[in-house]
């Protein structure tokens, strides 16, 4: 997970975000509390709309009470302490161990240097993380092996091909919440995956990376991405009544369409 999956503030109540920002802090404390102060510094957005969506599909209601930030003791936030949130804390330390070992290998010799710093870190946590939730690991090694070889595979594939296995990785962990979820965790993975490679086309290009854009010459990122946005609002409707649905909203609709203007708009980088 790269951190596209944000909101869209000044469209939100002041209620509705207190929600959404203690959801991130109540996050922050569980990567902390499992894993260590360190495992605090990969949390991202993308997890803090998956810890929610775990708060929404539980049974149970979440109560949130006041508290405080761990880095910052003079800023207040709303806290909760559910296991719905261990649950997402597995996941994200999951999703953060595979990202460690893709910049391990497919980086270059100074990003491998400095990813290795932090290795015995990310082995334990990444054991822990698997022990706790064995199906959690299965998607994702199963998904990042697919991923791999769809991209390294020989001869022209698809965008859709190349987006599947990241795709259906989000869906699965999205049905593991609750099944009517598969579908939209899906279509959502696949728009991460086309708007990372939007963003990462021009360095990728420079550096001789794989980019989906990039091997399929005339195709237009814009295009996918508006089209996937397109399904994503269409699956959000079909999904029914579910708590926090006013952020949920808020994200998927102004908060994906934000997130690509900003993509779309970012200056070039020097020496392109």
């Amino acid at each position: 997970m790269f951190g596209y999956v944000r909101l869209c503030k000044p469209r939100l109540t002041c209620g509705d975000y207190e929600l959404y920002r203690g959801a991130y802090c109540s996050l922050c404390k569980a990567l902390g509390r499992r894993y260590g102060p360190f495992a605090r510094l990969t949390l991202n957005y993308d997890m803090t709309f998956y810890a929610l969506l775990a708060l929404a599909s539980d049974e149970g209601d979440p109560a949130f009470s006041p508290g405080r930030c761990s880095f910052n003791p003079a800023k207040k936030c709303l806290r909760c302490r559910a296991r719905p949130l261990d649950f997402a804390a597995d996941v994200s330390m999951l999703l953060a161990y595979y990202q460690w070992r893709d910049k391990l290998e497919d980086g270059s010799f100074w990003e491998r240097l400095l990813w290795a710093l932090p290795g015995l870190f990310f082995l334990r946590a990444g054991r822990r993380a698997a022990k706790r939730a064995p199906e959690v690991a299965r998607i994702v090694r199963v998904a990042v092996t697919a991923q791999r070889l769809v991209e390294h595979g020989e001869g022209e594939l698809s965008i859709d091909a190349w987006a599947h296995p990241s795709a259906h990785a989000l869906g699965a962990l999205c049905a593991l919440l609750d099944e009517r979820l598969y579908r939209l965790g899906y279509l959502l993975g696949r728009w991460v995956y086309l708007i990372d490679a939007a963003d990462d086309y021009v360095g990728d290009v420079k550096r001789g990376r794989f980019n989906a854009f990039a091997r399929c010459n005339g195709s237009d990122p814009w295009g996918a991405l508006a089209a996937t946005a397109a399904e994503i609002e269409r699956a959000w409707g079909e999904i029914g009544p579910i708590r926090y649905s006013a952020i949920f909203e808020n994200i998927l609709t102004l908060g994906l369409a934000g997130m690509e203007h900003a993509v779309r708009e970012k200056p070039p980088q020097k020496g392109t």
